[in-house]
């Protein structure tokens, strides 16, 4: 099974999320919080596209998609340490990076975890008139009384 080219292919969609989320590659800062959001939502969903995707790219691969999700949990909220191999000795620079990226996805973490507060707004009863636009006849007559005032003003002067 590990000389099948699907399972080989999944396998680097999996680990191209971690290093989307972790360790993002690109320099646009608009796409490297895309990939982030994604990458987030493909590992730790529990309902949803991303949650089947991650289920049935899992199954592919022979990971249990639910102890993924619980180790990247972890991870986050940072009860479990995460290392990158490859990424002994490599450097200060690098660790400094890994560090920072590794810290901005944690907080990407907390925000979505974090209760959202909402602004309640009374619905208005019909929801279509309150978007219906002004009738012309009232625009008419308040442009009227917009230009009488500029001649006044005119006038006067």
């Amino acid at each position: 099974m590990a000389d099948d080219p699907t399972v080989s292919l999944y396998s680097a969609v999996v680990y191209g999320t971690l290093e989307d989320l972790f360790f993002p590659r690109s320099d646009v800062l608009s796409q490297t919080e895309c990939n982030r959001q994604e990458a987030m939502s493909f590992l730790t969903d529990t309902s949803g596209p991303w949650c089947k995707s991650r289920v049935a790219i899992c199954a592919i691969i022979d990971i249990d998609p639910d102890r993924l999700r619980q180790k990247i949990v972890e991870f986050l909220e940072g009860t479990t340490a995460f290392k990158r191999p490859h990424w002994k000795g490599a450097g200060k620079v690098k660790e400094s990076l890994a560090a920072r990226n590794v810290a901005i996805a944690q907080e990407l973490w907390a925000n979505r975890r974090a209760p959202t507060i909402r602004r309640i707004v009374p619905e208005p009863e019909n929801r279509i008139a309150a978007f219906e636009p002004e009738p012309i006849e009232s625009i008419r007559a308040r442009s009227e009384r917009i230009l009488d005032a500029l001649d006044a003003r005119k006038s006067a002067a």
